[in-house]
């Protein structure tokens, strides 16, 4: 099976199922804005529990803010969620650490066997063999890393798929590393600076935008593959008048609220609506008990 283009073909939905059997919770999207796109990610809450938690517990706490693309090995994994560009533009621009909470215990063998193949979101390890997590996440590049993954220092959790956005790793995917000092776009250098980690240094994977070798560190700064990552959340409200179905729009895009009296479901429209980046929501006047709603994204 080509796993590329099974991940391709899904779309970018978030389910809450309301009816005889009361309110479930679909698994959350995660949107990662990139120079090159967004990337949605749909976080898979419902096998990897206390994975998922630690990674919302990090956007919504504002932790990621800053954070970037600190090591690309083509055709192997891309990673983030370690280090921050602080005080950008100014003369005190620096590399630093993301602010660590408190390590969370290794899933990798709860909810059901999940293996990182292209494209699928896994947590990284606090340090090789310690089966303890933190903050650093990263995409699988390739189909043949994930015996890698799944099988060393006790694996490493997958908590999310891509629904939308694999273009994007594909791009990033094609960068090279830099053979000579010269100018250059979208390459891997190495670079030596102490607040970033020692596997780094002698080593081509740290991805950029640009590159020359006049670069001091606020230049260097600015032309990291920074990430914006936010959640697309919904929620959905009984009311004595119907249903109320709320969500955090896609700013731009066709924002889809649909429903369903079967399964398995046949969609139906309820709202189309253009994402403005805020909290939207739409009322369902009906009051069938037995009525599901989904909210999706067109791109």
């Amino acid at each position: 099976m080509d796993c590329r283009r099974v991940l391709r073909a899904l779309p970018a939905i978030l389910t809450l199922l309301v009816g005889l059997c009361g309110f479930v919770q679909a698994n959350p999207l995660a949107q990662f804005r990139t120079t090159f796109g967004t990337i949605e990610v749909e976080l898979l809450r419902d096998q990897r529990p206390e994975t998922v938690a630690n990674f919302v517990h990090y956007v919504e706490s504002g932790r990621y803010q800053g954070t970037f693309f600190h090591r690309l090995q083509p055709n192997f994994l891309l990673a983030g969620g370690c280090y921050i560009g602080a005080d950008r533009r100014s003369t005190n621009a620096a590399y630093l650490p993301v602010t660590q909470y408190k390590s969370i215990t290794n899933e990798t063998k709860r909810g059901g066997v999940l293996t990182n193949y292209f494209g699928t979101l896994a947590l990284g390890q606090v340090s090789n063999g310690s089966n303890r997590l933190g903050s650093e996440f990263f995409f699988s590049l390739s189909d043949a890393s994930a015996p890698f993954f799944t099988q060393n220092q006790g694996g490493y959790p997958v908590f999310g798929r891509i629904r939308s956005g694999l273009e994007i790793i594909q791009k990033l995917n094609t960068f090279q590393a830099l053979r000579q000092v010269r100018l250059a776009t979208n390459v891997l250098i190495s670079i030596f600076d102490p607040n970033l980690p020692e596997y780094l240094y002698g080593t081509s994977q740290f991805p950029v935008l640009r590159f020359d070798p006049t670069f001091d560190i606020p230049d260097q700064l600015e032309n990291l593959v920074y990430l914006d990552i936010t959640l697309l959340n919904v929620s959905v409200a009984r009311l004595p008048t119907g249903t109320q179905i709320g969500w955090d729009s896609v700013a731009g895009r066709t924002n889809v609220v649909e429903f369903t009296r079967t399964f398995p479901p046949v969609w139906e429209t309820l709202s189309r609506v253009k994402g403005t980046g805020a909290r939207m929501a739409v009322n369902d006047p009906s009051v069938e008990s037995r009525r599901f709603h989904r909210v999706r994204v067109e791109y």
